[in-house]
């Protein structure tokens, strides 16, 4: 599961560098925060239309990232079936918010994790 969740980690890492920083900001703030159109048009200060843009341009590269990273870099049949049980081949934008969020959450944590378990190994020295 970690190389899987790596491998959609790094996808959404692609797109963001690639991305106008507005437009992936917004789609940021969806994912990490859960916060809605209204709401984000808001704190960006655009239109709520321009959010939803946004947030449908940044997910169609993100999905296509992910599905070149994980379908185009997976030789086996069980890292291709957690990319199809992983909720990011579905059609329904919310649905795969929801498992996007769950992955890059999670891999954070564990940058986070790792990052602090460094530091302390390093005053140990």
């Amino acid at each position: 599961m970690a190389v899987f969740r790596a491998k959609v980690y790094r996808a959404l890492k692609e797109v963001e560098k690639s991305a106008e920083f507005t437009e992936f900001e917004c789609y940021r703030m969806r994912l990490t925060r859960g916060v809605q159109g209204k709401e984000i048009a808001d704190m960006m200060g655009v239109s709520e239309a321009s959010v939803s843009r946004y947030l449908k341009r940044v997910r169609n590269q993100i999905r296509e990232a992910v599905k070149v990273a994980v379908m185009g870099y997976s030789w086996t049949d069980d890292e291709k079936d957690q990319f199809n049980g992983s909720g990011l081949t579905s059609a329904d934008d919310d649905a795969f918010d929801d498992a996007l969020s769950d992955i890059y959450l999670k891999d954070e944590q564990t940058r986070r994790d790792y990052g602090k378990l460094q530091k302390t190994a390093a005053t140990v020295r």
